[in-house]
């Protein structure tokens, strides 16, 4: 796939992290249908989109094949994926293999290094984008937003009895996409909790504090909402009131800072609980551990942890739709340019390649596992 081809293969292989139902392309228009009539081969694992809602006819249909997992792998030339592969995958990595999905890479060494040693070129969603912008990441944090806020609340009203109404207290740690989704779900009029619960919104860059006060402060009591510039005197002194604390920062593809300690989780009221949806980078919170869709908490301190990985996930048909319909316009032009007109055009995709050719090509990935860095644009 580094060169133009009419005979790209595109594999699409069936989700295999716990309660995964995504899936990285639908049959449809914008997906292996478009592919296929412009000449494209798309091999889809078999039932690869039944969780999200759709039947390998639907595929068979738009002109796709129906295949076996190891067919997948190891005749496709790109491989468009959701999450990131697991170790029973690695044993189709290969050199010259393309991998398109979420990876994650910074808290996760042993894919790493598979990566390096194999050769597979691994093009990372959360990266693509262009000045600060992640149109993918931001589908997907749009959506483990409104997941994370209102399974927190779920949790919280089996914990404590309450509903996100006048008396119960909410802190949102990071002002970005998801932090954004979440304080729409708390603070919306119609909720059905009826008045909006107390809420502490924190970030450490002015510009999003600023912002956050831009979109709320003109619908609600300000008495309701409490912007704060992050600084752990200032949080420390609050968390013991808080009954619902959702952590959302990020910097793509950089290991997660832990924001809160545990001696601030600690500080907190038995039966409270913290959602932190960073935990695909790491987590904000020194206590955190990554859960699963199946064994979604576990209690630390009296307090319920929430960290789900792949939150979107819960809701899978509605997060294929607004995934796929970011990523197909990148996996058409890596399937029509192939990979080194691709990324040589398009700089939002070139900023996705976080490995290439057995070298670390993302600054901030290095950075965070001490690796040498090493600029696409000097390697292609």
């Amino acid at each position: 796939m580094t060169k133009q081809t009419t005979q790209t293969i595109i594999g699409v292989p069936k989700e295999i992290k716990q309660g995964e139902k995504r899936v990285g392309m639908k049959p449809s228009k914008k997906g292996a249908a478009e592919l296929s009539r412009k000449g494209f081969s798309v091999l889809v694992e078999k039932s690869a989109g039944q969780g999200s809602g759709f039947k390998d006819k639907q595929y068979i249909d738009s002109g796709a094949k129906i295949a076996a997992a190891h067919k997948v792998w190891t005749e496709a030339d790109l491989i468009v994926k959701v999450k990131e592969p697991l170790p029973e995958e690695f044993r189709y990595f290969r050199s010259g293999l393309f991998i398109f999905c979420f990876f994650h890479l910074a808290p996760n060494r042993n894919l790493v290094n598979a990566l390096i040693r194999s050769g597979v070129t691994a093009i990372a969603y959360e990266t693509v984008g262009l000045d600060g912008l992640t149109p993918i990441l931001k589908s997907m944090s749009n959506i483990a937003g409104r997941v994370g806020c209102e399974e927190g609340k779920r949790i919280l009203m089996e914990n404590k009895g309450i509903l996100l109404g006048s008396h119960a207290n909410v802190m949102i740690l990071g002002l970005g996409n998801a932090g954004l989704a979440a304080a729409k779900q708390i603070l919306n009029p119609l909720n059905p909790e009826g008045v909006p619960a107390n809420l502490f919104a924190v970030d450490s860059n002015p510009e999003k504090l600023e912002n956050f006060r831009k979109i709320f402060h003109p619908h609600f009591d300000y008495t309701k909402i409490q912007c704060i510039q992050y600084n752990p005197r200032a949080i420390s002194s609050i968390l013991p009131r808080i009954d619902l604390l959702i952590g959302t920062t990020h910097i793509p593809g950089q290991l997660q800072q832990k924001l809160i300690t545990k001696k601030m989780i600690q500080s907190m009221t038995p039966g409270s609980v913290v959602v932190d949806i960073s935990i695909d980078q790491g987590g904000c919170f020194e206590t955190s551990m990554p859960t699963s869709i199946a064994v979604r908490t576990f209690e630390k301190y009296g307090v319920t942890h929430y960290c789900v990985p792949n939150m979107p996930g819960i809701v899978p048909r509605e997060s294929t739709n607004a995934l796929t319909a970011e990523t197909f316009p990148y996996i058409a032009e890596l399937s029509a340019n192939g990979f080194l007109r691709a990324v040589r055009e398009n700089s939002a995709l070139a900023a996705g390649v976080n490995v290439y050719n057995g070298k670390i090509t993302h600054k901030g990935l290095a950075d965070s596992i001490g690796a040498k860095y090493s600029p696409l644009e000097q390697l292609i």
